[in-house]
């Protein structure tokens, strides 16, 4: 039997672009909705002091996620930064693999394609 822990990590996975998230969430961030709608201004102080995630419950099942503005564009930046690297490891292992085509013969399908004269 696993330990019992105040903390619960979550590891979310898009195994397509061969990328992970590993975010922690504190059990003691979770709480009912109808808690959160009685003392929404606390609740909101406490989000922008602690800068974690709260989960929100209806009827003990997970339902939603609140997280202040700042933190949540951070985890967005994070995001696009592992996409976009997934998306260059990509393209590199593709190229290794021959599948790059030459830079002349790119350019001139660009061209064809937004008809670009030269």
């Amino acid at each position: 039997m696993l330990p019992l822990t105040t903390e619960l990590q979550i590891i979310i996975m898009k195994l397509t672009d061969n990328f992970m998230i590993i975010m922690n969430l504190s059990l003691r961030n979770i709480y009912p909705l109808s808690e959160f709608q009685r003392g929404a201004k606390a609740f909101l102080e406490k989000l922008r002091g602690s800068k974690e995630p709260i989960i929100l419950t209806v009827n003990g099942k997970a339902s939603v996620v609140v997280q202040d503005a700042e933190s949540y564009q951070e985890l967005l930046d994070r995001l696009e930064i592992l996409e976009t690297s997934a998306g260059i490891r990509k393209s590199i292992e593709e190229f290794q693999q021959g599948k790059g085509i030459p830079l002349d013969e790119a350019f001139e399908q660009l061209r064809t394609k937004y008809d670009i004269q030269s």
